[in-house]
């Protein structure tokens, strides 16, 4: 594979998912993927929750860090932005004016109040809990939802546009008819929530508690600078072994490579150090090696900051809680070959002993004038969630409410 120093995003949503992880689920049945690309009407509308939070760079900069999607599921980012402290939801007209400028922007759809948005066919779809994750299940949702809810047994033939978090397999029948017609838009674009449906990082979380963030993150390359999201390494690491068949690799997911950076690199704080960083080496030596020619001056090994799981979505290694007896085990089964996923993992910001992290849902469409991605300005601000860093229990999180200075709406007079 031919190493470059940034590896551009995948141009689909899924397209850095494995086969392993984008086969058949409740959230991609075949029925959706055959029609994938079809589908005139689809604005390919997200709600993309991401897990956000600040870290320390090795140039002593404190960035927000992409950690991937939200471990909290799909939904709860969305339906806890209505809320500004627990149990308090803002007015039902802040939360509408939100729905507003989404129907304006990706479909050309302008209503001003809630009769108009009924009579657009705005509905509302509660979502199902999750067997596996019945935590991610919002029960109750916010009270401006109530006058759009559905149920599974209602009649879709005057809904036009449909708010769930559902599976597409789980939807009525007569929705995922209308949808695959072209009758129905659904938000967000059912493909948007396959990150979710992987199976491969669903048996990873069993051992891996933040194990869900990964698939999202898959979506961004290695990002650095001053400005900006940071964006940590992740992808898949081989070498050579009688168990894998070369055929079984595929080349534009190993990232075989890494390049070092440290506080001493002869940069400019403003500048972007990945592009400036001589040092590249082999993932393997970046997170073991002790020699003095791989380490150098300033250089050490950073398993303690990087997440190993097996080609079976075993977890090898959480560096940040291993053991030294752990980290050993981890660069034996490296040194001796094979097919490795990883993610470099720095530490959240911490409050005590707990690390918090922002669930910021990313609005994005692909725009009715331009056909080009367009990211909405003004999205929900989510909510902010804090675990114990020894110990992260997602069933019990702290949550806590962003407050930001925020600029009036620009479209206040709907």
């Amino acid at each position: 594979m031919e190493v470059t120093r940034r590896r551009s995003a995948p141009t689909t949503l899924t397209a850095g998912l494995s086969p392993n992880s984008k086969k058949n689920t409740p959230y991609s049945p075949p029925e959706l993927a055959a029609r994938a690309g079809h589908l005139p009407h689809e604005r390919t509308v997200v709600l993309l929750p991401l897990a956000l939070a600040r870290t320390q760079d090795d140039m002593g900069r404190v960035r927000w860090t992409l950690f991937g999607g939200s471990e909290q599921g799909p939904e709860r980012a969305f339906w806890k932005s209505s809320f500004t402290a627990p149990d308090q939801e803002q007015s039902t007209h802040e939360s509408l004016l939100f729905i507003y400028r989404l129907l304006a922007s990706a479909y050309g759809e302008h209503v001003k109040n809630t009769h108009q948005l009924r009579a657009a066919g705005f509905r509302i779809l509660p979502s199902v809990r999750d067997d596996q994750f019945p935590d991610w299940h919002v029960a109750v949702l916010p009270q401006w939802t109530q006058s759009f809810l559905l149920h599974d047994e209602a009649s879709f033939d005057d809904v036009r546009y449909l708010l769930t978090f559902r599976p597409f397999s789980r939807l009525p029948a007569d929705a995922r008819a209308r949808y695959l017609a072209g009758h129905l838009h659904l938000l967000p674009f059912p493909g948007s929530l396959a990150f979710w449906g992987a199976p491969t990082y669903r048996k990873l979380q069993l051992q891996l508690p933040l194990a869900m963030q990964i698939p999202l993150l898959r979506l961004a390359g290695r990002r650095g600078g001053p400005d900006g999201i940071r964006v940590p390494q992740s992808g898949w690491l081989h070498d050579p072994h009688p168990s894998i068949k070369p055929s079984d690799v595929q080349p534009e997911l190993v990232a075989n490579h890494y390049w070092r950076t440290h506080r001493w690199n002869r940069v400019h704080r403003y500048d972007d150090e990945l592009v400036l960083s001589p040092r590249v080496d082999h993932v393997t030596k970046v997170l073991f090696s002790t020699d003095l020619d791989v380490l150098g001056l300033y250089n050490k090994p950073m398993a303690r900051n990087a997440q190993l799981w097996t080609n079976d979505f075993e977890l090898l290694l959480d560096g940040p809680r291993a053991s030294r007896a752990q980290i050993e085990r981890a660069e034996a089964a490296l040194v001796a070959g094979g097919l490795f996923g990883y993610r470099f993992h720095f530490p959240a910001m911490r409050v005590g002993a707990h690390e918090v992290y922002w669930h910021r849902p990313l609005v994005a469409y692909v725009s009715p004038r331009s056909q080009k991605i367009e990211v909405l300005p003004d999205a929900p601000l989510g909510y902010l969630t804090a675990y114990r860093a020894d110990a992260p229990d997602l069933s019990q999180p702290v949550e806590l409410w962003p407050r930001c200075l925020r600029r009036e709406p620009y479209l206040s007079g709907l």
